[in-house]
């Protein structure tokens, strides 16, 4: 299954799970299909029935833990430690000659995780740098390798404090996918590289929604509409009283958002049917409107999980409280 309909560039994205899905798998679905030019292969031990209808740039492999573990040490020619799937993470780097034949034909492959809500991707992974560099992001959630040779023995490249050896037979864990290896040897090997951080990574240390690496703002929220990732916020630098309850708000977009160690349950809408829908600390809602006011910025984003509906009492009087000095004025 190779896509480029409406890309230059042929891409696939490998992701590896084992255990029960997530409750909003689905919507990871979902996004993944509003992503045309890109396909995904998800090699998981979930049976089919159990999954969601699939878009056609959606490929499933069902494969046991064990089985996955037999492949890679065949194709690596070599025996490894994989005690637990988390382990897999270590092994990313050779998934270009892991999953070889399943890559035959495509211009990149990657991995990525799946407790992802994808934006356009298209509009930052573009075909411009597709062509530019051989090596696209230096994240375990979402990263790309030109399908060639020498970029897919990455992991071979020597290192004066890493070895594919020690890490492919060690129990222990190596971010060897990120900062334990992979952004060493790239370096080292004198890839063409491009980090794009325009991305959401959700901090799991803190109840809101806010970004590891990016800006944020006391009052922000996000939520997908029409296969886009969007963040809505108000800099409260440029509010007036004038505009408390509706303030002024300004919209950035994402390439995705990424929301690490969170549990959600399902989604309480139809994910297929819907325009849109709000990320929230406590999971997904419905989007409904265009306009946002104060209190939707402090229902769908609160500093804490105990957020309380007297919240909106508060902003009335305080927007009665401005409209008494108006008229006193």
């Amino acid at each position: 299954m190779v896509n480029s309909e409406f890309h230059s560039h042929s891409v696939c994205l490998l992701a590896v799970y084992f255990g029960p899905l997530p409750p909003w798998f689905p919507l990871w679905v979902r996004t993944c299909g509003a992503n045309a030019s890109f396909d995904w292969i998800l090699f998981t031990d979930t049976s089919t029935d159990q999954l969601p209808l699939l878009p056609r740039n959606i490929k499933v492999i069902n494969i046991s833990f064990s089985e996955i573990k037999l492949l890679i040490q065949e194709r690596l020619e070599m025996e490894v430690c994989l005690p637990r799937p988390y382990k897999l993470c270590d092994f990313r780097a050779a998934y270009g000659v892991i999953f070889a034949k399943w890559l035959e034909g495509y211009d990149f492959w990657g991995y990525c995780d799946i407790d992802i809500v994808w934006g356009d991707l298209q509009s930052f992974f573009t075909d411009e740098v597709f062509s530019s560099f051989d090596k696209i992001q230096e994240s375990g959630h979402l990263s790309f390798y030109r399908n060639i040779e020498r970029v897919n023995t990455l992991y071979l490249q020597p290192a004066p404090n890493v070895s594919y050896k020690d890490v492919f037979k060690s129990p222990r864990n190596f971010s060897f996918d990120e900062h334990g290896g992979v952004r060493y040897l790239t370096y080292l090997k004198g890839l063409s590289h491009i980090w794009i951080t325009k991305y959401f990574d959700a901090n799991p240390a803190k109840s809101k929604l806010a970004d590891c690496r990016n800006d944020n703002y006391r009052r922000q929220i996000l939520y997908w509409e029409d296969g886009h990732l969007y963040r809505e916020f108000v800099d409260g630098k440029k509010q007036s009283r004038h505009s408390y309850e509706y303030p002024e708000v300004t919209r950035d977009e994402y390439a995705y958002i990424h929301l690490q160690q969170r549990r959600f349950p399902a989604p309480a809408f139809d994910i297929d049917a819907v325009r849109g829908f709000y990320i929230t600390p406590f999971g997904f809602s419905q989007k409904i409107k265009y306009i946002h006011g104060l209190e939707d910025f402090i229902r769908l984003n609160p500093r804490s999980l105990t957020y309380k509906p007297w919240m909106r009492t508060k902003v009335f009087i305080r927007r009665m409280k401005l409209s008494i000095s108006d008229w006193l004025s």
